[in-house]
């Protein structure tokens, strides 16, 4: 495999293992935020979902870019939520 392949694949790999621990602590903290506003105002809870689709949005194109079929997944277990942080 020619040099620059594989310095690429490697940026890649490095880049995606990177954005997984900011990723991973975003997606947590929004579970956090769904529990302690869980009785807040509509807009509230709506900007909350927003940012959990956005977050899982970006677990998925994590996934892909990595091309692994079975992610991990981490548990919110408080709220009984499922959120893939990889």
């Amino acid at each position: 495999m020619p040099v620059a392949i594989t310095r690429t694949e490697d940026l890649l790999a490095d880049l995606i293992h990177g954005l997984r621990q900011p990723l991973s602590t975003i997606s947590h903290s929004i579970c956090y935020l769904e529990l302690l506003l869980a009785g807040a105002e509509e807009p509230v809870r709506e900007q909350l979902r927003l940012l959990a689709r956005q977050a899982d949005l970006a677990a998925r194109i994590l996934v892909d870019a990595s091309s692994q079929r079975h992610p991990p997944t981490a548990q919110c277990a408080a709220a009984g939520k499922s959120l893939d942080l990889t």
